[in-house]
């Protein structure tokens, strides 16, 4: 928007182009500690009206009560107010070590709002990398200005969140939460598996529900092995909205071992879902030798004196 136009037209065309693309930002909420409830806006375009994000519940008759106590920026600074977004002292003795620790290994880098919002609004390829960060990790949210925890809230009871433009009464998106209430994260279909040729490796597949995944807000599943963990970060697609198939190798199985296998899907927020279990029988997996084929010498004609 150029400086030289007035006040009053520079805000009605920034309004009517936020109005034009609210639905270019969802929120989503759920209560995944039985403590808070969590939320966590994606936003597939950025705007430069986004200049930062207040968090409002409805309370009353119509009422937005303002809950953040400044504004949530984009960016991300070892100097960040994580309060803003809802952490309390406890929150923070956890979540600061780890954006620190994350900002030394440069799995992160600072930046500050005004910067993080001009790179956002430039590099379409950034805001992408940022959301898949994310949603395999919440805390990310938090220290990116994406997400915000409610520790203000009654067991069992329902709230309606609105997301505004920091300072402004403009609603990006809402959403409705029961507080205690867990969603249902049974989208496993139907598991098998194939063992490889040589004496390790098996492969787990399994379909998925992708229409629960998405109103569960799944971002992934974990897989074990005896009740083991085999997988560091969520297993997931690029895209939810095609995948309907998930694969995992176990490099180092036996394939000539009886092995139980267990799969649950997690929430971005981090509500592990009904574990489905799986044995892998190698019975049910015959594998086809390749016979060895040995030359007929009788008709050759060479023979060995004495023998």
């Amino acid at each position: 928007m150029r400086a030289f136009l007035p006040t009053f037209l520079f805000l009605l065309l920034c309004t009517a182009t936020v109005k034009a693309q609210s639905d270019n930002v969802s929120l989503l909420a759920q209560s995944a500690d039985g403590k808070t409830v969590k939320l966590f806006w994606r936003i597939n375009h950025w705007n430069s009206a986004y200049t930062g994000f207040d968090v409002r519940r409805l309370e009353g008759l119509q009422k937005w009560v303002k809950l953040n106590s400044g504004p949530i920026l984009p960016g991300i600074s070892s100097r960040k107010n994580l309060a803003a977004s809802g952490a309390n002292l406890y929150d923070e003795s956890l979540l600061k070590p780890k954006m620190f620790k994350m900002l030394r290994n440069q799995d992160l880098r600072e930046s500050s709002p005004a910067a993080y919002a001009q790179k956002l609004l430039t590099d379409s390829s950034e805001l992408r990398k940022l959301t898949a960060l994310m949603v395999k990790d919440y805390d990310i949210a938090l220290f990116s200005g994406f997400g915000y925890i409610d520790h203000s809230v009654v067991h069992k009871n329902a709230y309606e969140y609105g997301l505004f433009i920091q300072g402004t009464d403009q609603l990006l998106a809402k959403v409705s939460c029961r507080y205690g209430e867990i969603p249902n994260l049974d989208v496993v279909q139907e598991l098998t598996s194939k063992a490889m040729p040589g004496p390790r490796g098996i492969k787990i597949i399994w379909v998925a529900d992708t229409t629960k995944m998405r109103k569960a807000n799944v971002a992934g599943f974990n897989i074990y092995r005896e009740g083991i963990r085999l997988n560091t970060e969520r297993i997931a697609p690029e895209d939810f909205n095609d995948a309907t198939v998930f694969t995992w190798m176990d490099k180092y199985a036996s394939t000539s071992a009886r092995i139980q296998y267990s799969i649950a899907a997690e929430s971005i927020f981090g509500i592990e879902g009904i574990i489905r279990s799986y044995a892998y029988d190698p019975a049910d997996h015959p594998k086809a030798y390749t016979k060895t084929k040995v030359n007929d010498v009788s008709s050759i004609g060479f023979y060995f004196s004495g023998g």
